[in-house]
């Protein structure tokens, strides 16, 4: 077990805001090589968001991991307290997950409804556009409408905050937020994504 003194993306994005996306890049590719391993080995997290990722180092008091060497990664993937294995048919069980990055067929299914193992690659997406504009792709007076949203799997690039990041960005978020399981990247097709 290691001790993470660092703060979390959470507290990263509240001080300083969006990140370019040379910084977001290196958190990205480390969450999704922490989610392929995951993979691998049919465990899903399950609750995959900014406010878990705790941030390894910081250079002058901010997180800016494309000054990291090599084999420092900015981020760790912690809190395994919702994880599932999947079960003989390949899939899970249960709802869990956080409103607003939670994968859609999660809230589709029944509390004992099966579902695949590729719904942390969905969570990875929404941290990528969160990291890239700075807010959440859903939003909801209550949590009610917040699920509502998330549920449906619709979200929008807003021009005024999107208009200089590159289409690669996009299409890379678009791939991992993709509402059909089917059609989503699973983390080893998205760490050969050309953005990454």
């Amino acid at each position: 077990m290691e001790l993470m003194s660092r703060s979390t993306l959470f507290h990263e994005l509240a001080h300083a805001g969006a990140m370019t996306e040379a910084d977001a890049v290196p958190i990205v590719r480390c969450l999704l090589e922490a989610v392929d391993m995951c993979q691998q080995r049919g465990i899903a997290h399950r609750d995959i968001k900014v406010s878990i990722h705790q941030c390894c180092s910081a250079i002058d008091g901010r997180l800016s991991p494309c000054l990291f060497p090599a084999n420092v990664p900015p981020v760790k993937l912690a809190d395994f307290g919702m994880a599932g294995a999947a079960g003989a048919d390949g899939c899970l069980r249960g709802r869990c997950g956080t409103p607003g990055y939670v994968a859609p067929e999660i809230l589709h299914a029944g509390p004992h409804e099966p579902y695949g193992p590729n719904v942390d690659t969905y969570s990875v997406g929404v941290v990528a556009y969160t990291l890239l504009c700075g807010y959440e792709p859903f939003y909801g007076q209550t949590d009610a409408e917040l699920l509502a949203q998330n549920k449906a799997g619709e979200f929008e690039f807003h021009l005024s905050d999107w208009c200089e990041i590159s289409l690669a960005a996009q299409d890379f978020v678009s791939a991992l937020m993709e509402a059909d399981p089917g059609k989503r990247l699973t983390a080893a097709q998205a760490l050969r994504h050309p953005w990454l």
